[in-house]
């Protein structure tokens, strides 16, 4: 999904990107958070970085454990996403390394 100008609030270069939420079982400990704990694998098997991930716009309370992922993830129907990898030690806010999860 392209992301529209109004995302510009979000991150300054979201404009064009896509957005993908994702949506953890646990809060993640913002101290922890970093784009390069994340990749994309493509249905061709490109294997993307993320540019940019935000707790925004889910703000309110109880809502760190939804993320918006902001980068390029294929295109659809030639060559979308597939996976999503913690790759780097992002941790849950009670401790446990989510490094190594997949879906």
């Amino acid at each position: 999904m392209s992301l529209t100008p109004r995302a510009r609030l979000i991150w300054k270069g979201a404009l064009g990107q896509d957005g993908m939420p994702i949506v953890f079982s646990h809060e993640i400990d913002p101290q922890t958070l970093d784009a390069s704990d994340f990749q994309v694998t493509t249905q061709k098997g490109d294997v993307l970085g993320i540019e940019h991930a935000s707790y925004r716009p889910a703000v309110e309370e109880f809502e760190l454990r939804t993320l918006l992922l902001i980068g390029e993830y294929g295109n659809y129907p030639d060559n979308e996403p597939v996976e999503v990898a913690i790759v780097g030690d992002l941790k849950s806010r009670d401790g446990q390394n989510l490094k190594g999860l997949k879906i």
